[in-house]
């Protein structure tokens, strides 16, 4: 894996020495990797890695009002959890973009049950305490008790709901980042842009790196179920960070 990063010549020796003072400086014991059961038997395969499931909804909000789905205020919805790292970009960009008015947000319990899956708060009819979010929040929009009420197939979050229509309009985070980054301009802070159009190409190809190593490659390293599984996809997201630590650091960023 040897090569130029960032304008600098990187050798393998090079990287193993970053790799090696990365995992020192995590000072973790040697049998770190600790495996798990399967939590998703459907899509393990047989080294012990889990295959991430597509998305079960991929459809789309436009700004200029053609589809079914058009972008219109207070009328869609986001179910969360602040556990959930694909739904933290979700929520973070939310805030950004500053469309807390124009989209309403409830989280669901950090805590996932295996079945039936994300809950919503239960406070058995009572108020919860002010600022109490430790249980997630009340399903205010639908009454659901259990995000599996909402569809049949394995429960993600972040989910975009249609209050008007009563179905889920997307449960792809990458779908959602850019719906919420340009249809929804006219409610919300349409001076921000995180996906300029002269950069998509390069922000897709980028992409196609990081998400695979890095975010998608932290969760299946949690997920894998064999220690080689497990290691491997650790050590391949120690290289492709370090990787870009290199490059960032030789722009000065």
């Amino acid at each position: 894996f040897g090569g130029v990063v960032g304008g600098v010549e990187a050798t393998e020796s090079h990287f193993e020495g970053l790799i090696l003072a990365r995992v020192a400086a995590l000072r973790l014991p040697c049998k770190f990797l600790i495996m798990a059961d399967a939590q998703f038997p459907d899509e393990q395969d047989e080294s012990g890695e889990i295959q991430r499931q597509g998305a079960a909804f991929e459809r789309w909000i436009k700004a200029d009002g053609s589809g079914d789905f058009p972008a219109q205020a207070g009328r869609y919805h986001l179910y969360v959890c602040l556990a959930c790292p694909w739904a933290h970009r979700i929520i973070i960009l939310r805030k950004i973009k500053k469309l807390e008015d124009a989209i309403g947000m409830t989280l669901v319990d950090p805590i996932r049950e295996d079945e039936p899956g994300w809950r919503f708060a239960d406070w058995n009819g009572e108020t919860p305490p002010p600022g109490d979010i430790s249980q997630g929040e009340i399903d205010p929009i639908n009454g659901f008790k259990y995000l599996k009420e909402a569809y049949q197939a394995r429960v993600t979050v972040p989910v975009l709901w249609d209050k008007q229509e009563g179905v889920i309009v997307s449960n792809n985070d990458d779908d959602l980042m850019r719906m919420l980054n340009r249809e929804f301009d006219a409610f919300g802070d349409s001076s921000i842009d995180l996906v300029p159009t002269k950069l998509e190409p390069e922000i897709d190809r980028l992409n196609d790196i990081i998400y695979h190593a890095v975010n998608n490659g932290v969760y299946k390293t949690g997920f894998a179920t064999t220690q080689s599984a497990s290691k491997n996809l650790l050590i391949l997201s120690l290289i492709v960070s370090t990787c870009w630590n290199l490059a960032l650091q030789e722009r000065n960023i």
